[in-house]
């Protein structure tokens, strides 16, 4: 049976839910960890090595190696084999063209030589 036992000292006020809790034999035991062995450590490594090639997979093809290197005059010095062409649409303005689509991409550029690797 279930009650309210109150107390009060010095104007404290404690109360709280009475009740017959489980019994030693109805408590449950907590869970044991499993014990480390070599066979399962190995299993964890190969499983984590498949996990890391899958993010190198990935990550490869979300960042390709597609640049392209423009001159003043907007003409194509070189780049991948995806940049197929390269023109001056404004004063400043640069415009590269690349088989494929690469609207998705970041695009970054830098000013300086064409150079010639």
């Amino acid at each position: 049976m279930k009650g309210i036992a109150v107390a009060a000292a010095a104007g404290l006020l404690i109360a709280g839910l009475v009740g017959p809790g489980p019994t030693r034999a109805q408590q449950t035991e907590p869970e044991k960890a499993p014990k480390l062995t070599l066979k399962s450590v190995e299993a964890q490594v190969v499983t984590l090595q498949t996990q890391l090639a899958t993010v190198n997979t990935t990550l490869s093809s979300l960042h390709p190696d597609d640049f392209a290197v423009v001159n003043s005059a907007g003409a194509l010095n070189r780049g991948s084999a995806s940049a197929v062409a390269a023109s001056n649409v404004v004063t400043g303005g640069y415009e590269v063209t690349f088989n494929k689509d690469v609207s998705a991409c970041a695009y970054i550029a830098t000013i300086g030589d064409v150079g010639t690797n």
